[in-house]
Parts: structure tokens; C-alpha cells; sequence
């Protein structure tokens, strides 16, 4: 599947990155993003006392109040689990099953259609994802993983148009979100428009340095421009990461040929 680590993208996991995200670039003397960082992870999770803790140690106030929210708003975070480990063990129709009991309970629990548009991109049923996911975002329209599973959905769907506003909406609620950058190069080329796929491979590269896919699709463009030997430490760096990526092998090859 085509989006962001798999089917069940934690929050308190991604939190807990920010979190030392946001810590380093204090470190590094860059107060201001690091602050930004901190209020961000409130748009997602307006409860995290660590991030308001942090808020308020740079003299700043946080931007979002603590909701007032009954906690019945929320699914079960152990059942929630439970459906999480079913999906990312391929079990879709049991976690689906699941995920159908709970949601007429919790009908405001964005994650829940979040995870239920994940399940129906993996059982290929891309429009039902799309109402899904708009669910979700209607309910916390600032988690950017919504916004990026959207757009892929789109993507299947032909609708570039569409999936590059799902896209750059990712983008700008999380700038570290690689994977957003990478889909959107992706129908960039679709569209032809290959400087602009290559600038978005880059900046997905300058976050995600590893990431063998931006690496590989880089490198094929930069090939086809003769640009060879910067092509070559791409696919190196591809094969690098996924030493069994057949693809990246083979234009390896290619690329070493046309150097002669």
C-alpha cells in the first residue's frame, strides 16, 4: 500500500517524534521552528501536556485550548489496537468487521474513518476510501496522513487535480511529511511536468535521505536529462537502502552503460 507507514499510523507514536523533532531544533538555536513544531502537535493532539509544558518554558501561550470533550467521543484505545494489529497483519475483512461495530458507537472519532479508508484502499474499494477519509478530515482536519491517503486515492482514481490539492494540504500542515512530496512528484510526472517532480523528489530526499523510491524515480529522471553520474549515486543509494529492489538494479545498469 502506497501511503504512510502502513495501515495504522499512531498518534501518540508520531507525537512522540515531533517531540524530539521540536527539541533539536531548539538545541540548534532555532527557537521559532521548534515553537512551531510544539503547536503543531497540538493540532493533532490538543492534550499533550508535554508539548504545552515546552510552549510555555519559550514564553509563548498555546495556540489550542485543551478540548472539552467527552471521553466517550473516542473509541476504546485497547479495541482500537486490536483493529490496528488485525490490518497490519492482513487480516482487512476481520478488521473491517471490526471497525463497522465501532464506528455507529463513535461516530466522532476521526481515526476510526481513518483506519476504515486505509482498509478499503488495501480491499481496492478507492471511492468508499474517499468519503472515508473525507469523514475523517471533516472531523480533525489537521492530521496531514488523511489528507495524503486522500490524495492517493485520487491518484487510483486518474483525478490529478484533486490529488494535488490533497497533497500540498498534507504538506502544509506537516513540511517533514516525505511521503506527500513523493506522491506528488509522482503525478507530477504523470503530468509531465518533470522539473517540478524533481524538485519534490529533492525535497522529500533532503527529510527522507533513505527513502529508496525517491531515490530510484530521481535517478531515472536525472538519466534521461544526462545527468549519469549523479543518476548512478541514486540508484547506488536506492539498491543501499533495498538491496532487492529489482528496478533500481536494472537502471543502475543502464545508467552505467551510457557512461561508457
Amino acid at each position: 500500500m502506497a501511503e504512510q507507514s502502513g495501515l495504522a499510523i499512531g498518534r501518540v507514536d508520531e507525537a512522540t517524534e515531533s517531540l524530539k523533532i521540536g527539541k533539536a531544533a531548539i538545541n540548534c538555536g532555532e527557537v521559532e521552528k521548534g515553537l512551531e513544531i510544539y503547536q503543531s502537535i497540538l493540532e493533532v493532539d490538543p492534550d499533550n501536556k508535554i508539548a504545552r509544558q515546552r510552549i510555555r518554558k519559550l514564553g509563548a501561550r498555546p495556540a489550542i485550548k485543551p478540548p472539552k470533550l467527552s471521553k466517550k467521543r473516542l473509541a476504546p484505545v485497547d479495541r482500537v489496537k486490536e483493529l490496528m494489529i488485525l490490518a497490519d497483519s492482513g487480516r482487512c475483512l476481520a478488521a473491517m468487521d471490526g471497525l463497522e461495530d465501532l464506528l455507529p458507537q463513535y461516530p466522532r472519532d476521526s481515526i476510526l474513518h481513518f483506519l476504515k479508508g486505509n482498509l478499503e484502499r488495501e480491499l481496492k474499494r478507492v471511492k468508499e476510501s474517499i468519503v472515508s477519509y473525507t469523514s475523517s478530515i471533516e472531523l480533525n482536519p489537521r492530521y496531514s496522513p488523511t489528507h495524503l491517503n486522500l490524495g492517493c486515492s485520487y491518484m487510483d482514481l486518474g483525478d490529478s487535480e484533486a490529488a494535488i490539492e490533497c497533497l500540498e494540504k498534507a504538506i502544509e500542515l506537516d513540511r517533514r511529511n516525505y511521503m506527500a512530496f513523493y506522491h506528488l512528484a509522482l503525478v507530477r510526472v504523470g503530468l509531465g511536468d518533470l522539473d517540478e517532480a524533481s524538485e519534490n523528489y529533492l525535497r522529500a530526499l533532503r527529510i527522507e535521505p533513505g527513502h529508496a523510491d525517491s531515490n530510484n524515480n530521481l535517478g531515472k529522471i536525472f538519466c534521461d536529462q544526462g545527468q549519469v553520474a549523479r543518476s548512478i549515486k541514486l540508484f547506488e543509494r536506492a539498491i543501499e537502502e533495498n538491496p532487492e529492489f529489482v528496478e533500481a538494479h536494472e537502471n543502475l545498469g543502464i545508467a552505467k552503460r551510457g557512461l561508457g
